[in-house]
């Protein structure tokens, strides 16, 4: 199964790349200048910012080294608390820049259903190029005499002792709440508000930095980087959040799949 999904997905990419290099039929950012008009004023993307580091710096410096210590209830209220506070984030930022939900995050021109459709091909497509990426990092780290350690959940995941809950837990805070989280900060808040003054590139590149170095992970920082911008170029094409964020469920469904059966 797993062998067809990465050969669709090549497929896929090969089928880009010929897009890409037909001048008639290349890529456009449609909606690049309408996220410019609706980027968050500095206050707000800080705010957002500020609310991430909050409750990721915390779980990077207390990572339980046993499995047992993992409680399945506290990861599903600890992410569910981070949601709490992106939503008070979001309220601000409504209140702030007086527009809708809708304004802020959806498009006009982009129907959900042609969104959805866009998230799901470009989600499948990003997956092979970003798994070799990272296992080529992964190979030259440990050339330079490095250990290339995985990041802690996939070491949870993989752990024989982590209970059946415990992986349940895990799945749902990583496929479904933490794209959901994640894109509302970094795509949704952050990425407008610096690309208001900025070119795509620059705004792109520094807020994939930022999401990278959230991650705390140095062997994984190109790849998430090179994610980051997949979901950008994708979110500037459509105008609709709905896009990255079925990106990113793909792309960490398929990462915890792989972890779990490959692995």
């Amino acid at each position: 199964m797993a062998l067809i999904f990465f050969g669709g997905a090549v497929t896929l990419d090969l089928f880009f790349l010929f897009k890409l290099a037909d001048s008639e039929h290349r890529f456009e950012f449609a909606e690049l200048k309408c996220l410019k008009a609706r980027g968050m004023a500095l206050p707000i993307a800080a705010l957002a910012l500020l609310t991430t580091l909050v409750f990721t710096l915390p779980n990077q410096i207390f990572v339980p080294d046993v499995v047992h210590e993992i409680k399945p209830s506290g990861l599903l209220l600890g992410s569910l608390i981070y949601a709490l506070a992106v939503l008070l984030v979001v309220f601000f930022a409504v209140i702030y820049s007086r527009c809708s939900v809708k304004q802020i995050f959806l498009s006009e021109k982009t129907t959900y259903i042609c969104s959805l459709k866009k998230g799901i091909v470009y989600g499948i497509a990003a997956v092979p190029p970003v798994f070799f990426l990272t296992a080529a990092m992964s190979t030259v780290v440990t050339d330079l005499g490095f250990v290339a350690e995985s990041q802690p959940v996939i070491d949870w995941l993989t752990n024989p002792e982590t209970s059946l809950s415990t992986r349940i837990v895990i799945i749902i805070c990583a496929v479904v709440i933490a794209p959901v989280i994640e894109e509302i900060i970094f795509r949704g808040l952050l990425f407008p508000a610096v690309l208001k003054h900025n070119s795509f590139i620059f705004s792109a590149l520094l807020v994939g930095c930022i999401f990278s170095l959230v991650h705390f992970h140095a062997p994984s920082f190109l790849s998430i980087l090179v994610l980051n911008i997949f979901f950008c170029a994708a979110y500037s094409i459509t105008g609709s959040l709905i896009t990255p964020i079925v990106m990113h469920m793909i792309f960490n469904g398929s990462a915890t799949f792989i972890a779990l059966v490959v692995l």
